[in-house]
């Protein structure tokens, strides 16, 4: 059996999908409100849920914010990206440690070998490469590795595809 664990430790990403996902609700983070986990909110036409959130501020006069508003504009703000601007919770630390590949093989004893008088040796080995990740410091399942580029567009993450698992048979055979 072998084993190969790639690494990649430190430098941010703009993680676009997380942002979107933030900003459309399909985020696990954006949850606790849409649950009616928030803070009693009345809408405009006068009906109360638990939906609400004060968000971070200040009044003019240097008092703190209590206003309690939609959970929307909570998540709002990061409609950043689309080409306008590239909105603070998308930028995060980008480490993850992934299982890369995985490989059990079989060596055919002697004795099968000598009926196959042209065969010196045989070895079947099943693999499985790109696995899983053991680590990524990503939220959302986002993949760490999909970039939007090279040269100067690395660390740009913007609705990339899942990383693809990949499985095969090898046989080796020395004559």
């Amino acid at each position: 059996m072998n084993t190969l664990v790639d690494t990649k430790w430190g430098g941010d990403i703009y993680a676009g999908s997380y942002v979107i996902g933030l900003q459309t609700g399909q985020s696990p983070q954006t949850l606790e409100e849409r649950d009616g986990n928030g803070l009693p909110y009345t809408d405009p036409n006068g009906v109360t849920s638990n939906i609400g959130v004060i968000l971070d501020g200040v009044y003019a006069n240097g008092q703190p914010n209590d206003k309690v508003v939609h959970y929307y504009y909570k998540y709002l703000p990061n409609a950043g990206g689309w080409g306008r601007w590239l909105s603070k919770p998308g930028i995060q630390e980008n480490s993850w440690i992934k299982m890369r590949e995985i490989s059990i093989s079989y060596k055919f004893e002697d004795k099968i070998l000598k009926r196959l008088k042209f065969i010196q040796e045989l070895r079947l080995s099943i693999v499985g490469r790109d696995l899983f990740y053991i680590y990524s410091s990503l939220p959302d399942n986002i993949n760490p590795e999909g970039l939007n580029g090279s040269g100067n567009a690395q660390g740009l993450e913007w609705g990339a595809f899942p990383g693809t698992r990949s499985f095969g048979i090898n046989l080796n055979a020395s004559f």
